[in-house]
């Protein structure tokens, strides 16, 4: 007679016996939802007793589950999942999130395999370095499969901040998997009191559904939160019902299946003591230049000009070199890349500004002139005592009386470095003799740019000063949009002239109906040629546009691996193409005829005093708003000489064997392309950089990150609810009614005129655009930026730093808006 071994025992999770076993942290999470009352889906363990045994005999596991099934009617079609239940699990300070095994969707014929796998997993954690080294008990936790609606993961409070009582609810269609391992982003909600938000409702979500087999599923956020509103106040209910229950914080994952709450972990939620701020970046008014990721060479160049740019104005303004040379490390890093894309340094410029005169208030004003939200920061350790503060505000007032002179001075500097470029045949030259052209470049213009430096703190200082003595005041009553519309007064504006040029050549297309047939029915390789020969005038007209503004491009003119219209004269002409498809808008009425003048003697008859101040101020301001943006084209076309001596650099490289491919050196360093001593190692360095760039392309880059002691956070800014997302910042005034059009490239393949243009940024290099747009609202910008600045000079209604417009518009959408105050809103909107 055969008798059958002594199995171990696999306890119900329901059994009154659980407790006296040792079954791991994760087991007597569920075996607490279920004594709370809480629905939970029938589980089992295997205790830490028999999953010893089971170690040492590996033998007794199909006997274990043949047992099981008989004891407790377990259908062989059944399906479940294994999981770990280890001591060491879902403590207060240590989760050990992810580090064990878990297998679903197994069959009972499977289930010794994967109680097998899970049990190599303690095996495997009890030898990592993430583990203490301590010995642990465990146990294994068979739980059945749920064939869930969406699966998720709830908090009791803010995982970022747990003294926050806010309930965060994480969620995906179909199964849990892809959201605890992080394959998929979740969509969010948060709970406050009796309020639920959607913090991502615009976005479409996929899970994993188990029929048969896994299959992926998709879902629009918009139809999760239509389906799963209902059970919000259940589970924000039941997660501070747990955390009341545990002392603490909590939390938990949970399913929807069959229009129920199914609770399926609980554990403490972990945290760590707040890591201090220690610098914050942003690329609200950098990623203008430099949208999306952005080249090593690039990134380096623009630090190092950046560099010697202000360093060079420190000096200029009398600060010590003692004092610089403590400043070295702020001045190295006033922009930087976060995974291959362009972020401000933020506390680096606050911190440099802070121990220049007005500093307490330009170190702060900064973010205001960014249109990025307030920055805290420390004030420097290093800082200007008395007299060489008043030595630095002499050097200021003087430089500021003296600017003009200054002005002429980097002018003819910048015209000298222009001129010897045009005269320079970089191909002759090789890579040697290119770095000392470099080098001799960056003396002469960025160890000199000082008139520009100034010029934007000069801009930031008197716009302060007039929007403080214009708001609130009896101006403002009578002239809510008189900040805005003195500047109309500026004139002279080179990029508004690179728009109206470009306009008049599409205007002398549509005068010249030969001209514009030709220009859509040849094919756009023969396209130059045949004007030539057919209209040679025109053609010049076209050449002379191309040499004045061909460094402008669509999007990331800035960038050394961008090719402009110098580089690619086809793509202006093939913009040009597209632009003789459409009607051109009516000539814009001329903005600089507004009288202010006439406006402070209607308001201030008698306050003469008052007046004077205030036109002294205005007079100061609008040359400064002009200078800036002309300033800011020179620095563009600069950066095409830098580009070219790059390109340059790059072709002697391949050339010589040092590199594999056309452009490869883009991924070097500064420092390191202009040490040929290094050339042997750049091929290693090319490979490595560009492996990293593949990985930063799959990355979601913040607009904010907090750097602390262990890397870089993101901080995360929920958008503003569609009754508040109607106001930005109103730089042109006018008000329009027109369809939307959401434009995301600068040449897009459809008629826009009398559309209004709604986008995230505008690019400087899409002219075509403000040509055709009868008005423009930006989520991002300010009355600084190139957008307000075209738009103003052209009479166009504009609205910039817009937050939480693409949420609140969509294409095709009915809008009114009003350049003035910066209000938009639907036209089905009741107002």
């Amino acid at each position: 007679m055969n008798v059958p071994p002594p199995y171990p025992e696999i306890i119900a999770g329901n059994d009154p016996r659980f407790l006296r076993h040792a079954v791991g942290a994760k087991a007597l999470g569920l075996h607490f939802l279920v004594e709370k009352g809480f629905r939970v889906p029938p589980f089992f363990v295997i205790p830490s007793d028999a999953a010893l045994a089971i170690g040492s005999q590996p033998d007794l596991l199909p006997g274990i589950i043949s047992l099981w099934q008989q004891s407790f009617a377990i259908m062989p079609d059944s399906l479940w999942a294994v999981r770990s239940s280890a001591e060491v699990e879902d403590g207060l300070t240590r989760s050990f999130a992810g580090q064990f095994h878990t297998e679903i969707n197994v069959a009972p014929a499977g289930l010794p395999s994967a109680i097998a796998q899970v049990l190599a997993g303690f095996q495997a954690v009890a030898a990592a370095d993430y583990h203490t080294g301590e010995a642990f008990g465990y146990g294994v936790i068979l739980q059945e499969m749920l064939r869930p609606d969406y699966s998720g993961v709830i908090f009791s409070h803010n995982p970022l901040d747990p003294l926050q009582p806010e309930v965060h609810i994480n969620l995906l269609p179909g199964l849990g998997e892809p959201l605890v391992s992080g394959k998929e982003t979740a969509f969010s909600v948060v709970v406050r009191g009796p309020k639920v938000e959607y913090l991502n409702p615009e976005e479409d979500f996929q899970g994993e559904i188990f029929q048969e087999k896994i299959q992926p599923v998709h879902r629009s956020g918009r139809d999760i939160a239509t389906s799963t509103t209902s059970f919000y106040t259940e589970l924000a209910k039941g997660a501070r019902r747990l955390a009341a229950h545990k002392g603490f914080p909590i939390d938990a994952e949970f399913a929807i299946a069959d229009g129920h709450v199914y609770w399926l972990q609980v554990r403490p939620m972990t945290s760590r003591a707040p890591e201090k701020v220690v610098a914050i970046w942003d690329n609200a008014n950098i990623s203008e230049n430099y949208p999306g990721l952005t080249l090593p060479l690039s990134v380096s160049f623009v630090q190092r000009t950046y560099y010697r740019a202000y360093r060079a104005m420190a000096l200029f303004l009398g600060m010590s070199k003692r004092q610089v040379a403590a400043n070295d490390s702020l001045l190295s890093q006033m922009s930087g890349a976060i995974d291959g894309a362009m972020y401000y340094h933020v506390t680096a410029w606050q911190q440099l500004l802070y121990q220049l005169p007005f500093g307490k208030r330009t170190s702060k004003l900064i973010t205001h002139l960014w249109n990025t939200t307030e920055a805290l920061f420390d004030a420097p350790a290093t800082r200007s005592g008395p007299l060489a503060y008043l030595r630095l505000l002499f050097n200021l007032i003087q430089s500021f009386l003296n600017f003009g002179k200054l002005r002429q001075e980097y002018l003819a500097l910048y015209d000298q470095a222009m001129a010897a470029h045009q005269a320079t045949d970089y191909a002759a030259l090789n890579h040697e003799g290119l770095v000392t052209l470099f080098d001799d470049l960056e003396k002469k213009l960025s160890d000199n740019w000082v008139a520009p430096m100034l010029n934007g703190f000069f801009t930031m200082i008197f716009f302060s000063l007039l929007r403080k003595m214009v708001n609130g005041s009896r101006l403002a009553a009578a002239y809510p949009n008189f900040t805005n519309d003195i500047l109309f007064a500026q004139g002279d504006v080179v990029s508004v002239q690179i728009v109206r040029d470009y306009q008049a050549l599409l205007r002398q297309m549509q005068k010249t109906p030969a001209i514009r047939e030709m220009m859509l029915q040849t094919p756009l390789e023969v396209l130059p040629e045949n004007l030539a020969g057919a209209f040679p005038e025109f053609k010049q007209q076209i050449d002379l546009y191309l040499e004045r503004f061909g460094e402008r491009v669509e999007a990331g003119e800035l960038k050394l691996e961008i090719k402009n219209y110098h580089d690619e004269p086809l793509r202006f002409y093939e913009m040009l193409k597209a632009g003789s498809a459409h009607s051109l808008p009516e000539v814009q009425h001329d903005t600089r005829g507004f009288d202010w003048q006439k406006v402070l003697r209607a308001v201030y008859p008698w306050q003469w005093a008052w007046r004077a101040l205030l036109s002294w101020v205005i007079r100061a301001t609008v040359p400064r708003f002009r200078d800036r943006e002309n300033f800011r084209f020179m620095r563009t076309k600069t950066f095409g000489i830098a580009r070219a001596l790059f390109r340059a650099m790059d072709a002697d490289l391949l050339r010589r064997g040092f590199i594999d491919g056309v452009g490869d050196s883009l991924y070097l360093h500064l420092s390191e392309i202009n040490d040929p001593a290094q050339a042997e190692t750049y091929r290693g360095l090319i490979a490595e950089r560009k492996a990293q760039y593949a990985d930063y392309a799959t990355v979601s880059h913040a607009s904010r990150y907090h750097q602390t002691s262990i890397g870089f956070e993101a901080v995360e800014i929920a958008p503003p609810e569609s009754d508040t997302a109607k106001k930005g910042i109103g730089c042109s005034s006018g008000i329009v009614t027109a369809r939307v059009a959401i434009i995301t490239d600068g040449n897009p393949d459809r008629d826009l005129s009398g559309c209004l243009l709604v986008a995230r940024a505008f690019e400087p290099g899409w002219v075509n655009l403000f040509s055709q747009a009868a008005g423009v609202i930006s989520e991002r910008g300010n009355l600084l930026s190139h957008t307000a600045i075209l738009c103003r000079e052209m009479g166009i209604p504009a609205i910039v730093g817009a937050k939480g417009l693409l949420t609140y518009l969509h294409e095709g959408d009915t809008v009114w808006m009003n350049g003035a105050t910066g209000e938009y809103h639907l036209v089905s909107d009741e107002k």
